[in-house]
């Protein structure tokens, strides 16, 4: 499928120079206690090693921010270990494994990983809060056995951003989405959209973007949509600022304007180009809104925060939707028809779809 590249541009992703003081005095004492741990740790490596995102009170199946944080400041400590006894696998070769584990359906991650990426050992852990402290848990495991080879633990002092951190949770990689509400609105009468997210992979086809998954700046995403009546379609994301955009419909992506004819499949930004992301990691979240009628709450909001779309859901009254998978072909630019996994969302009324994935 051949498509041109889009970014998108959202407002006031930076943060103020006094938040990232904060933010650093948080980070640095965090990374100068995860010292000891990471030599510990270290002189028992041997092999190549993969370390995953650090799990909430040994919830393997949640992260957060503080989690992903204390994985990426373990790997650089340990990948500043001079040995030549081990070799740090790329924690982007630990996400192309991972999503595949996701997109495959695929339950037995660390199969994957040793069969895939030749994992020798797994490094992960977890954290705990307890009162004004943290206590992280570190553990090496051999992949093959099963064995621990390694493990230690560190205190440190919680800071007001480390708490921020560990407030924003996140789905594992490689874990089961969890089943949204399936709550509706009391219209009466159905609606039906089909939709997808999809990222463009190495080989140049598209495939669905989960719950929960990792993607990087230099990854290519788009977004398509069909309704089955004619319908008020409104695209927003939310970045890690909260800052929210509406990506449709927007002139400035080219879309077509509202309402969108039922049967018509859409393409976003449009059939020959992609959104990519900025340099600002965090949580991004899509909202994929289908209504009868304008929704003044949505016709106004070019550039807003989190908060508002949230009010505005509460404000029109509109439930969420469950989605089901479906195999649909779908139109391409150039090659003819692709076969693409698309999510049929069907509710009473006017519905909205939430997905959220990691950027990083």
């Amino acid at each position: 499928m051949t498509k041109a590249i889009m970014t998108i541009a959202l407002i006031g992703l930076l943060p103020s120079s006094a938040s990232w003081a904060k933010d650093t005095s948080g980070i640095n004492r965090l990374n100068k206690a995860l010292n000891k741990p990471a030599k510990r740790i270290a002189a028992k490596l041997d092999g190549k090693i993969c370390v995953t995102d650090f799990s909430e009170n040994g919830n393997a199946l949640d992260t957060s921010e503080f989690g992903q944080v204390i994985a990426n400041l373990l790997s650089s400590r340990l990948s500043a270990k001079k040995t030549k006894k081990f070799r740090l696998l790329s924690r982007y070769d630990l996400v192309k494994i991972m999503r595949d584990s996701v997109i495959f359906g695929d339950p037995d991650t660390i199969d994957r990983l040793t069969r895939d990426a030749g994992m020798d050992v797994l490094v992960s852990g977890d954290y705990s809060s307890q009162a004004s402290d943290v206590v992280i848990s570190v553990k090496a495991v051999e992949a093959k056995s099963g064995r621990i080879i390694a493990s230690a633990s560190v205190i440190i002092k919680k800071t007001p951003d480390i708490e921020k951190m560990m407030l924003r949770r996140y789905r594992q990689l490689g874990a089961p989405a969890p089943q949204a509400a399936a709550t509706i609105s009391a219209a009466g009468d159905t609606g039906e959209l089909e939709t997808g997210v999809y990222h463009e992979g190495g080989d140049g086809k598209l495939y669905p973007v989960r719950e929960g998954m990792v993607l990087t700046s230099s990854d290519n995403y788009c977004i398509y949509f069909k309704p089955k009546r004619r319908s008020y379609v409104y695209i927003i994301q939310v970045d890690s600022a909260n800052k929210a955009v509406r990506l449709f419909p927007n002139e400035e992506f080219k879309t077509a304007p509202n309402p969108v004819e039922g049967g018509r499949e859409h393409w976003l930004p449009n059939e020959k180009e992609f959104f990519y992301l900025d340099h600002n990691p965090g949580r991004e979240e899509l909202f994929i809104f289908a209504t009868r009628a304008p929704a003044p709450e949505l016709e106004n909001l070019r550039t807003a925060t989190g908060v508002v779309v949230e009010e505005a859901i509460r404000t029109m009254g509109i439930g969420g939707t469950r989605a089901s998978g479906v195999s649909t072909k779908v139109k391409d630019t150039g090659t003819g028809p692709m076969q693409l996994i698309t999510r049929k969302l069907v509710a009473e009324g006017d519905f909205y779809y939430h997905l959220s994935f990691i950027h990083r």
